[in-house]
């Protein structure tokens, strides 16, 4: 090797061994390289944590190319004894063809790579460029070599210096934050001298070190643990932790946890240590013993008008010196149900509601200071008692559902004896006109009773899945009050009642579904009827509450509700009475059903009553509508009575009585029935004769009605393809009215319906397919 090179080694050991940083180690690298090879391009790549070859330092060289080779290299890191790579002539090997052009744009014609090792190890390497062909020499190689092994050396030697500058200011900030003081004494010929405490010590006691130092024997006195005991641990374990109280300047008393290691050598012993502040660890393991046998006993059971005073006993009079517990009744009053220790009259007292669910169940009040634990205390009580009596709600709600069985069971069960009775006495034929009369009349009453039933567990249904809908239009509500007043009044007149009607002018109309609203307001009359005693009164009134929004109030004199039955009169399934010996029958749905009714039109209704025997009141508040025009206000009246002469009705029905029955009220209103049984049977007479309107069962043996409604749509008979349609079914679901209309059928009547709803279902249906030339 010549002088200059060693010259430009020793100046890059000199400067490497002046280096503090990694960037000086790597200036120092390039200029050695220029200076003893005269190189003006060079590169320094080292591996990252993931082994991945990536630049670090350079000269001459553009960020495309050191894209394009990043990550490149022949050596992994456990590679063995990495030789140096020279390439004379770049153009001339094959393996770098594709980084012919970035070698072009970037001036480079020859290179070689020469690995940086340290104990044995490859951490990187460095890389020369000629911008010509060029063919290392024995002194270039070798001097190139010593360069790798100053640069590998030096990255090494920074890199562990700064890593124990590292670990060094870690440790220093870990004593510096260690939550504690540090300490150290020294104990010779039975002498103790404190020779290090950290100034936390001033912070934990309220003594500064300077004080420790001066008297050996210092912490004797602040320590409250009896001495003699703890210097008898203290010298009898060779490494310890251990707790004891401490007495501050200030008077307080804390707690403390010493974590202390012991070395001897001849007659000095050296103890070294962390002493820590344990007070509020302390207290919370002792809060957190107090939460742990709450929890247990408050899990025990669901009756906790029994575990609760258990609690709060356990809480005076360690956590609070009294306590107190209150729950709200069903009323919403606080009661006291258990009490413990001496109410205080001078000291601060936390009153914290037990709150889950969003509900106030009552409230915890302890005389405190430890916030903290009193919430929480709260908080797992309050959960115990919403758990609690969500249990006893669904045990309710069980019991609820078995009493709406057994009614329904009643209730579906009562008029079928009467129908049945009286239609076997009907079929033997040997009744009297009167009793004829009384049987027609009692069947018929009966199944409107059951349809009624059935209605209302149909309405539930809609509501809990929320597919009740509305149809809305401008309403007269007072014309539905007078409606429903008489409707019921053969009912009120029968039992001996008097019903009062009171209707104040209104400003404006209620937009909303006039049969629906009609149900409510007969739901609630029917009500007060079925409560009302003989000689009682019923009153329905409405006036304008405000300026947008109207007042109806049903009101009478019967046997009114029980204050702990009346928040809940709106359920479903609740019922007053629901026992065996009930006086009133009803499944305890039409109220619910009134509720969801208003609600659903943005409305209001609330109960109010005295108490049993003191009658009750209904009120239902409204809003009232835009103005809205007279040609909408006529859409909701009643058409008049429908006519069916030269209507040819097609009937698809496979039940024979009702197929008679249909077809017996289709012809006493003129029609031309034809009346089949099947899907078949229809296809059939449509072909030998073409009715203008078509009702069809859903349900039937084989092929069903909307199987028979798609046929016709899609063209079976080419004339009837547009014929319209009215599917009669007892599928009375939103979903199966919705698939039902979506065969092709132009309306969908719900099983069981009036014989003249039908005839005015046909009538419309033919009117609007533009009929009426039939009828002519």
């Amino acid at each position: 090797m010549g002088a200059q090179h060693l010259a430009s080694l020793s100046r890059l050991t000199d400067s490497l061994s002046r280096a503090t940083t990694l960037e000086q180690v790597y200036d120092g690298a390039f200029e050695a390289i220029e200076s003893g090879l005269g190189v003006q391009k060079a590169s320094i790549l080292l591996f990252d944590e993931k082994h991945f070859m990536d630049f670090v330092a350079w000269r001459g060289l553009s960020d495309d190319y050191r894209r394009a080779v990043s990550g490149h290299t022949p050596w992994r890191p456990d590679s063995r004894d990495p030789k140096p790579i020279g390439v004379s002539d770049v153009t001339a090997d094959p393996s770098l063809a594709k980084y012919e052009q970035i070698f072009a744009s970037n001036g480079i014609r020859a290179l070689a790579f020469f690995p940086l090792t340290y104990r044995d190890r490859v951490i990187g390497k460095f890389m020369l460029y000629w911008p010509e062909a060029h063919e290392l020499t024995n002194d270039e190689r070798e001097l190139a070599q010593s360069i790798a092994g100053q640069i590998a050396f030096g990255v090494a030697r920074v890199r562990a210096e700064q890593e124990l500058e590292r670990e060094r200011e870690r440790l220093n900030a870990i004593i510096t934050n260690v939550p504690g003081v540090v300490w150290e004494a020294i104990e010779e010929d039975g002498k103790r001298r404190i020779t290090y405490i950290s100034p936390q010590i001033e912070t934990l006691v309220g003594y500064s070190p300077e004080e420790w130092y001066r008297d050996p024997q210092f912490w004797r006195r602040i320590v409250v643990t009896p001495n003699e005991q703890l210097v008898e641990q203290i010298q009898r374990e060779g490494r310890s932790v251990y707790r004891y109280a401490m007495r501050t300047r200030d008077g307080r008393l804390i707690w403390v946890e010493v974590r202390a290691s012991f070395s001897t050598a001849g007659n000095t012993r050296v103890s070294r240590g962390v002493t820590m502040d344990v007070t509020a660890q302390r207290e919370a393991e002792r809060r957190e013993h107090l939460l742990s046998e709450s929890s247990a006993l408050l899990t025990s059971s669901f009756d906790y008008e029994t575990t609760l005073p258990r609690i709060v006993a356990m809480i005076v009079p360690d956590t609070a010196s009294w306590c107190a517990l209150d729950l709200c009744d069903e009323a919403g009053d606080l009661q006291r149900i258990a009490e413990c220790g001496d109410e205080p009259t001078d000291t601060f007292v936390q009153n914290i509601p037990l709150i889950a669910a969003g509900r106030t169940l009552g409230v915890l009040s302890l005389a405190s200071s430890d916030n903290e634990l009193a919430t929480e205390l709260a908080r797992r009580i309050a959960y115990t008692v919403s758990n609690a009596q969500l249990y006893r709600e669904a045990q309710d709600a069980n019991r609820a559902k078995d009493e709406f069985l057994a009614t329904l069971s009643h209730e579906l069960r009562t008029p079928l004896t009467a129908t049945l009775g009286w239609a076997t006495m009907l079929r033997m034929g040997d009744l009297s006109a009167e009793n004829f009369k009384t049987a027609v009349e009692t069947i018929e009453r009966s199944i409107k009773s059951q349809t009624k039933l059935i209605d209302e567990i149909l309405d539930v249904s809609r509501i809990v899945t929320g597919k009740l809908q509305l149809t809305s239009a401008p309403v007269r509500v007072a014309a539905i009050i007078d409606a429903s007043a008489e409707t019921i009044r053969p009912s009120v007149m029968s039992k001996g009642l008097e019903l009062n009607v009171d209707i104040a002018p209104i400003e404006g109309m209620v937009l909303g579904d006039a049969a629906r609203l009609q149900q409510v307001i007969w739901n609630l009359l029917s009500n007060s009827v079925k409560f009302t005693p003989p000689g009682g009164s019923i009153t329905i009134s409405m006036d304008q509450a405000t300026s947008d929004a109207i007042r109806i109030c049903v009101k009478d004199t019967g046997c009114g509700i029980a204050r702990k039955f009346l928040p809940f009169v709106f359920e479903r399934f609740r019922q007053g009475d629901s026992s065996m010996t009930r006086a009133h029958g009803g499944l305890g749905l039409g109220l619910s059903i009134v509720r969801s009714i208003v609600e659903l039109h943005g409305g209001t209704v609330e109960a109010f009553s005295e108490g049993e025997g003191l009658g009750a009141a209904f009120t239902i508040t409204l809003p009232i509508a835009p103005a809205v025009s007279a040609i909408a206000l006529n859409e909701t009246r009643t058409a008049p009575p429908p006519e069916l002469a030269g209507v040819s009705v097609l009937l698809v029905e496979d039940e024979e009585d009702t197929r008679m029955m249909l077809s017996t009220a289709l012809r006493r209103s003129g029609a031309r029935v034809i009346a089949v049984g099947s899907v078949a049977a229809a296809l059939d007479a449509m072909r030998d004769a073409p009715p203008t309107i078509m009702i069809s069962d859903i349900g039937m043996p084989g092929e069903d009605g909307c199987s028979l409604m798609m046929k016709v749509r899609s063209g079976a008979i080419e004339s009837l393809r547009d014929m319209p349609a009215i599917a009669l079914t007892a599928y009375a679901r939103d979903e199966d009215r919705e698939r039902i209309l979506g065969s092709g059928f132009n309306l969908h009547l719900a099983k069981p319906i009036d014989p003249g709803e039908v005839v005015r279902a046909v009538r419309r249906s033919v009117s609007r397919a533009g009929g009426d030339r039939h009828a002519e």
